[in-house]
């Protein structure tokens, strides 16, 4: 074997490695089939009502998906029209007060500042 730069070979240089070289001595031997231990569990084989039934349900699943989001937004649209109408109209009465309050206070600095000699 020839290694040059030090201790790696080269992709164009020839190793000859023999195969027992290539298992680190500390590798873990196999085991055997007979040393493995076995759990016997009674295999459950699903009912075939069950199996019916679940593979009818992932058939529907996408159309009781739209249908109850079809549903669920004819529900729910008319509340949050109804909700964002309150808070406009909420929203209004408070930019109102904040907008008298500031109107107020602007007139009476105008006012104060006519006073003054």
């Amino acid at each position: 074997m020839t290694v040059s730069r030090g201790a790696l070979p080269t992709l164009t240089e020839v190793l000859d490695i023999e195969a027992a070289a290539l298992v680190p001595a500390t590798a873990y031997a196999p085991l055997a089939p007979e040393s493995v231990p076995f759990e016997s569990h009674p295999m459950v084989l699903p009912d075939p009502a069950t199996a019916l039934t679940t593979q009818v349900l992932e058939t529907l699943r996408p159309r009781i998906d739209a249908l109850l989001a079809a549903r669920l937004q004819a529900v729910i649209a008319p509340q949050m029209e109804r909700l964002a109408d309150e808070l406009t109209e909420s929203l209004r009465e408070e930019v109102a007060r904040a907008m008298y309050t500031l109107v107020a206070q602007a007139v009476d600095d105008v006012l104060a500042r006519r006073r003054k000699p």
